[in-house]
């Protein structure tokens, strides 16, 4: 089994839709686990599973035992997540325009979903 790269740790936590939301979240402003659980509706334990999470892959950290939880590189968090985004948005918009084109080409090659489904039954 490979060792978990640093980049792994790092991004595994962040690919949760929750702990980006409370990543995000803790960049506009610190809260405790409390004031999470609250603000996303999910019970204590459930919070305090995600903040671990978070914590141990060093994107989240608090001062004190019961403190507010605040993102610890809270530029380069934003930074990775914004750029993630942008990529998100490109690979779709890629995956879009090329589905429009197989679309198009189904069209012209007389293809369409009727036409296929007779020429299966006649085979």
């Amino acid at each position: 089994m490979l060792p978990e790269r640093p980049d792994v740790k790092l991004l595994k936590p962040l690919a949760d839709d929750t702990r980006l939301a409370v990543v995000l979240e803790l960049l506009e402003r610190p809260a405790t686990q409390k004031e999470l659980g609250a603000y996303f509706g999910l019970p204590s334990g459930s919070m305090s599973r995600h903040l671990r999470e978070l914590e141990g892959a060093g994107i989240v950290g608090r001062e004190r035992a019961h403190g507010e939880y605040r993102v610890l590189h809270p530029r380069q968090t934003r930074a990775l997540i914004e750029a993630a985004a942008g990529l998100a948005d490109e690979m779709a918009a890629r995956h879009s325009a090329t589905a429009t084109r197989n679309a198009r080409h189904i069209r012209k090659s007389g293809l369409s979903g009727g036409h296929l489904r007779d020429e299966e039954q006649r085979s």
